[in-house]
């Protein structure tokens, strides 16, 4: 046993073994500290990957009502969930401004409002006179606040309207998708019929000539379903194994009743695009017009400067305003080309449907009817549906079923 001369290297002993054992305890309770972390996060990740197995049903079909999937887009579309994102950002960005100005309304006039502009409001209410930093002391320093206001509240403007667009976009392929499925379901029933009759040993011989146009019937029906489900697996980016769309409560117009839509009516058709492309224009002409230093006009002006500005702003607005006319007039050429288009397909569709009608047995001209009035209720979809973002009445439908 070792010798200790005095009471002091005694405890210096004492705690050197304490220190030793304590190092040795927590060196040995480290990896296993390190282990039981690790293993429960690898649980955790186990379990989100499972869900998202089971979410993505690769082995069974799922089934989904309209409702259903349109909560299911909430959570799986990326587009829609970002435009969703953005609304609310928009909207809280706007929270202080607007209920300032809502209680403006309850004590001013119109004419005293309209002095105001929702940014210097903002700037009042953010940077009040009891606490005007040291960059406010100028003029051209308050006047730049108001103007990089005005800048932010025109970027929440724009980001809202295309929220907006975003939203309505992928809600317009949610209806094609359940649209196309009724359709090709359609598709299948007379598939299924003339598949019974052509089954038998002994074919009629008035069923003979439908045994080729039927097996490329059947061939263009398969890859047409395939396609329509990768549309589906890539809308909720998930790899189904098969989807059945049912109970579509809420469906957009086919305008079939339609003679006269309203082109000229322009906060039905053309309110958000041209609120789109509007507030671009403005906020990069809002950019471009910073205000200047105080005492620069004056020197601008001496010099000539104004006036040569004022010329070549003259031409630019000459040549703006022919492009923009150019722009309008494809733009509405366009709308009424796909209208008359439209039209004319609805007058097919309803002909081939009352012939179809009159044809009481299975023939190849009945098998031809059928899939051309398949082939053109696809067409007249596709084209309706290009109408559906544009028309706000759609939305305004929608909003209050």
């Amino acid at each position: 046993m070792r010798g200790f001369t005095n009471l002091g290297q005694l405890i210096q002993y004492a705690g050197s073994v304490s220190i030793v054992g304590a190092s040795a305890f927590f060196s040995s309770c480290a990896p296993q500290q390190v282990q039981k972390k690790l293993d429960t996060q690898l649980s955790l990740q186990g379990h989100s990957y499972s869900r998202e197995i089971n979410a993505q049903s690769p082995f069974k079909k799922i089934k989904l009502s309209w409702a259903e999937a349109s909560e299911l887009m909430k959570e799986r579309n990326v587009k829609y969930r970002k435009s969703i994102l953005d609304k609310e950002q928009a909207e809280s960005e706007e929270g202080v401004v607007k209920s300032f100005t809502n209680e403006l309304r309850k004590n001013l006039g119109e004419t005293v409002l309209t002095t105001f502009s929702p940014s210097e409001i903002a700037s009042v209410i953010k940077s009040p006179i009891a606490a005007v930093p040291k960059q406010f002391e100028s003029l051209t320093n308050l006047k730049n606040v108001s103007h990089s206001m005005t800048t932010q509240e025109w970027s929440r403007v724009s980001l809202a309207i295309s929220a907006e667009t975003s939203s309505r976009e992928e809600k317009v392929k949610l209806h094609k998708l359940f649209r196309e499925y009724h359709l090709l379901n359609e598709k299948n029933k007379v598939i299924s019929k003339y598949e019974k009759e052509l089954e038998v040993k002994e074919l009629l011989p008035e069923h003979k000539p439908l045994i080729k146009p039927f097996e490329k019937n059947v061939a263009s029906y398969k890859k047409q379903r395939e396609a329509w489900l990768n549309r589906v697996r890539d809308f909720f980016d998930a790899e189904y194994y098969d989807v059945e769309f049912k109970n579509q409560q809420k469906s957009m117009p086919f305008y079939r009743t339609v003679n006269d839509p309203k082109f000229g009516d322009h906060n039905r058709w053309m309110l958000l695009d041209h609120s789109t492309d509007l507030v671009k224009e403005l906020k990069a002409d809002h950019k471009k017009a910073k205000p200047e230093l105080p005492g620069l006009g004056m020197i601008k002006s001496s010099l000539g400067v104004d006036q040569l500005k004022a010329s070549a702003q003259k031409m630019d607005l000459i040549v703006n305003q022919s492009k923009e006319q150019e722009f309008m007039r494809k733009e509405v050429r366009g709308m009424l080309k796909n209208w008359r288009e439209l039209k004319v397909l609805q007058e097919s569709i309803k002909a081939k449907e009352l012939e179809l009608a009159k044809i009481d047995k299975l023939s190849a001209k009945e098998f031809t009817l059928a899939n051309q009035v398949y082939d053109l209720k696809m067409k007249e979809l596709n084209l309706a549906s290009q109408f559906w973002v544009k028309d706000e009445s759609c939305w305004k439908s929608l909003a209050s079923n």
